[in-house]
């Protein structure tokens, strides 16, 4: 029989260990975590937390047990790889926790490891571990925080092939509190309208003549203006919402088409965006026949889009849908097409009727991306399909795609997604030649084009995320180059003379740093005139001296994406 002292000795070990790998607990791991940051006040300390990519695949191949053996495997070899230097917890499933002296950064070497040829039992080779670090812990902030910190950089490489390792900063923060408030303002935009359809043009690449549009949903959010649909949608997508929108924009599309038929207008088809997520959903079919049937609108008027990508997950249930939505009189148009895996071989199954290809044909310039931009074209003929090229936005890519036989084009050559009033305006005008097509440019859009063409602008940072955040706040709008560093960014000017329009410069870097970069640019005459925007920590004193040494502006940190695009549009404008 076990005496008390037993039984509570038992209980405290229970409660401090993990039952499974012997580590210590997460609620022990905690405490200890506390506990050395306390005693060990001068020394800096890093968290890093540990994930295994798909580990569900090894406990259904392998059963649990075999899963759990590899848990074990894991506790053991990061025990011994932390060499006393650290603590380590398995906080839960198949994620670790460890805090670790941040030294010389050495122990990066031991703790990123990936399974290798010498694990080869049940097939590790083929497990993969994401990593997310948060270096210099901020002792005010709980432990739990700084695990959750880590976490914050681990989930943004989740999913992605070849990247195993992603660190915390506050641009990352910056970024995850600002889609945090996307996620808790969607409900109330949808119900307040802030959710704009926007309609871009089609045009019949010989005759110039408009054939059809293309149905964009923007935001104009009350507080944090307007939004890129490459910030919103994904988060919409992963959450479920983008139902909700995607029906909204059909519905707009569909009155537009009622109003049309009512004012005894020219018809022409409007396409609406049909997500992965819409078809997971029951009664897709009938919720998009309901629609067409109450605004009483013939079905040929309202094309489908769908990605190409959407095919790959459930073909079969895919295809089987959309042979039922042109049994139902719909148009199916497959969008991106070039950008998945499976294209060719599917084809043939595919019930479509237009072909819209991948920007990324037309915008590369390689002799073999011509080739396969003719080849795809040409294939699309002899299946009876209609080609639309995206993207357009120069003469000279207009030229190439009509010796192709390229049958519509869509992009900002001819014409711009532009709110509904604006469109029904461009429809109503007569254009009588080809330089009088592209007239509803607006002023206040945070948007620039030049001779047809985007400027280019050169990221230099030696940050990663930095680079990552500032590209995806201007891609849509600009073309985008980045490097590391001051010395890697004099190299590729110099190489690429006139071709870079702005320059977004970090100040602290290795390897000429942005002080050295700016000092440097002065003295060579074919780089003294490209502006410069500095992207540094908002400090005085460093504004005051880039400021000086000849930047046009100043953006600190967090980066807003309204103030940033308004910056890089007034300095380009100059």
């Amino acid at each position: 029989m076990k005496t008390g002292n037993r039984m509570q000795s038992e209980r405290t070990h229970n409660n401090e260990c993990d039952h499974l790998t012997g580590l210590c607990s997460r609620e022990a791991f905690y405490l200890q975590v506390s506990d050395i940051l306390e005693k060990d006040p001068d020394t800096q300390y890093d968290m890093v937390v540990a994930d295994v990519e798909n580990f569900k695949v090894v406990n259904e191949r392998f059963g649990i047990k075999n899963g759990d053996k590899v848990l074990c495997y894991l506790a053991d070899k990061y025990q011994r790889l932390l060499n006393g230097e650290g603590i380590c917890t398995r906080m839960h499933g198949d994620v670790f926790a460890m805090l670790i002296r941040h030294g010389d950064g050495s122990w990066k070497e031991r703790i990123l490891w990936q399974f290798g040829e010498n694990e080869n039992e049940m097939e590790f080779r083929n497990l993969v571990i994401k990593y997310g670090i948060y270096e210099h812990v901020d002792r005010r902030i709980v432990p739990s925080g700084m695990c959750d910190r880590a976490v914050l950089a681990l989930n943004r490489i989740k999913k992605m092939y070849g990247k195993n390792v992603a660190m915390y900063d506050d641009s990352l923060r910056a970024t995850l509190l600002r889609e945090q408030q996307i996620l808790d303002t969607m409900e109330r935009a949808l119900k307040e309208r802030q959710f704009q359809v926007y309609y871009q043009a089609k045009y019949d690449i010989n005759t110039e003549n408009i054939i059809g549009a293309e149905a964009l949903v923007r935001w104009i959010h009350p507080e944090m203006g307007f939004m890129s649909p490459g910030e919103f949608i994904p988060l919409f997508e992963k959450n479920g919402f983008i139902v909700k929108v995607d029906y909204y924009v059909w519905e707009e599309a569909c009155k537009i088409l009622r109003k049309w038929k009512e004012e005894n207008r020219t018809m022409i088809p409007i396409s609406v965006n049909v997500s992965r997520v819409d078809f997971e959903l029951p009664g897709l079919v009938e919720r998009i026949t309901h629609l067409a049937d109450q605004y009483e609108i013939e079905r040929k008027y309202l094309h489908l889009e769908i990605t190409e990508s959407v095919y790959t997950d459930e073909p079969q249930q895919i295809i089987q849908m959309v042979n039922k939505l042109r049994e139902n009189g719909f148009k199916i148009e497959m969008d991106d097409f070039g950008s998945g895996y499976s294209s060719l071989n599917m084809l043939s199954e595919l019930s479509v009727d237009t072909l819209k290809l991948d920007m990324k044909f037309i915008q590369k310039n390689s002799n073999d991306r011509k080739n396969i931009l003719g080849f795809i074209i040409s294939l699309s003929k002899w299946l009876n399909l209609s080609t639309i090229a995206e993207g357009v936005e120069t003469k000279e890519q207009i030229e190439k795609l009509k010796s192709f036989g390229c049958d519509y084009v869509q992009g900002y050559y001819y014409a711009k997604p532009v709110p509904y009033e604006e469109f029904e305006q461009l429809l109503d005008k007569k254009t009588e030649s080809k330089a009088s097509v592209d007239v509803i440019a607006k002023e206040e859009e945070i948007l620039k084009i030049c001779s047809g063409e985007k400027y280019s602008i050169l990221i230099v940072d030696d940050n990663e995320m930095n680079r990552e955040l500032l590209k995806s706040m201007l891609e849509e709008y600009y073309t985008v180059h980045e490097v590391c560093n001051g010395q890697e960014a004099m190299d590729y000017l110099l190489e690429h003379p006139g071709k870079i329009s702005l320059i977004l410069l970090d100040m602290v870097m290795p390897v000429m740093d942005g002080f050295q970069f700016m000092k440097k640019r002065k003295e060579i005459k074919e780089l003294a005139g490209i502006p410069v925007i500095i992207t540094s920590e908002s400090e005085n004193d460093s504004e005051v001296m880039a400021l000086r040494l000849g930047a046009e502006r100043f953006v600190g940190k967090p980066y807003h994406r309204e103030l940033l695009m308004l910056s890089v549009e007034k300095v380009i404008g100059k």
